[in-house]
């Protein structure tokens, strides 16, 4: 079995799209808060380039944003589409164990075979 090409999976995916869940769950949310909404809350496990992440970030949430490739966490950092840097916090990648915070949608992704 070959070992993944993360750079090149991060390239393709940097640009695409958030999961039609993320975005239903946000669409939720929005209505459930109605005007007096606060800031929610999502942990993005595995978030890779950060698709979902940078989803909720447009939103106005605070996203942590996990992966065990510090190449996802620096695409994601890099792309900064969703405006400044507020609202999202990553650890440094390569292992390190993330802090456990509240969150109102803990978001696993969709898990990539063998990783």
């Amino acid at each position: 079995m070959t070992a993944p090409d993360w750079p090149a999976y991060y390239a393709v995916t940097v640009d695409r799209p958030a999961w039609s869940t993320v975005l239903e769950a946000i669409r939720r949310f929005e209505l459930e808060d109605g005007a007096a909404g606060g800031v929610r809350s999502a942990v993005d496990l595995g978030c890779g380039a950060g698709r979902d992440a940078r989803a909720l970030l447009r939103s106005g949430w605070h996203v942590l944003a996990v992966d065990r490739e510090p190449g996802g966490i620096a695409a994601l950092v890099a792309s900064r589409s969703w405006g400044s840097a507020e609202g999202l916090d990553h650890p440094c990648g390569g292992g390190h164990s993330p802090p456990v915070i509240a969150s109102s949608v803990p978001f696993p992704g969709v898990g990539l075979p063998g990783a």
